[in-house]
């Protein structure tokens, strides 16, 4: 099976719709594979990602040329986000290889239209102190009552290490909603963590993203999107912990 046939069996588990553009745009299918493929270590395959993208919206009959156009710019917006985001399982090399390839398989007149300033801002302290209470309540929302502990662990681990989950991975890079919502980020991370055969934090983020809105069949949608990229690339296949299984 070849990628392209890989990536279409991918689209046909999330129903993608392209009579659509808005309904397009939310559905997670793109930010999943794409942050899989990188953390994955395939980053060069991203391209392919966004040549399907390419198709799809030219298929949409529904769409203006113009408004096709808009719909890619922010296709590729949310993409660069959710691989951004994709650094906290995935490790940040991995991250900024997949941001590069995506960067080279961005048209020029996209390019043109994307955001050149961060959208993570920290020019003054009011700003720091609004993103680590962001991230706080993420988390929060995401441990739901075993946050206490989960810090804690942390905490007694390495004073370090509480702090820059806080303060950097949750409050400045994942709490950041904008572009990629609360529930797909919780979505992303699941798919690092499951293609990276890490069952502990596979199940924390998995109850996570329930948490965050995500639904029994959005956590199927992910797992079975890991396990094709696994097949494809040859890559062993993770199981998924005791507990997750038994419920889906």
């Amino acid at each position: 099976m070849s990628l392209i046939d890989t990536l279409t069996r991918i689209r046909s588990i999330y129903s993608v719709n392209i009579d659509s553009g808005d309904e397009y745009l939310a559905n997670s299918w793109y930010i999943i594979t794409a942050v899989t493929i990188s953390t994955l270590n395939h980053p060069e395959d991203i391209q392919q990602v966004v040549t399907l993208i390419d198709q799809d919206v030219e298929d949409m009959r529904c769409l203006t040329t113009d408004e096709k156009l808009a719909l890619k710019v922010k296709v590729v917006a949310k993409l660069r986000d959710a691989i951004l985001k994709g650094f906290i399982a995935g490790g940040f090399p991995k991250t900024i290889n997949g941001l590069q390839q995506l960067y080279n398989a961005t048209p020029d007149m996209i390019r043109q239209r994307l955001a050149n300033q961060p959208i993570r801002k920290e020019d003054t302290w009011e700003r720091v102190m609004e993103q680590r209470e962001r991230g706080q309540a993420l988390f929060d929302t995401i441990y739901d009552k075993h946050t206490a502990r989960v810090m804690n662990t942390m905490a007694t681990i390495y004073p370090d290490l509480a702090q820059t989950a806080h303060y950097h991975l949750y409050g400045s890079a994942l709490s950041e909603t904008t572009i990629v919502s609360a529930k797909e980020t919780s979505l992303l991370v699941v798919a690092g963590c499951f293609a990276q055969h890490l069952p502990s934090q596979l199940r924390g983020h998995s109850y996570g993203a329930l948490h965050n809105g995500a639904s029994q069949s959005d956590l199927q949608h992910v797992y079975e999107t890991v396990v094709a990229l696994c097949q494809y690339y040859g890559t062993p296949i993770p199981s998924l912990p005791k507990a997750i299984k038994s419920k889906l």
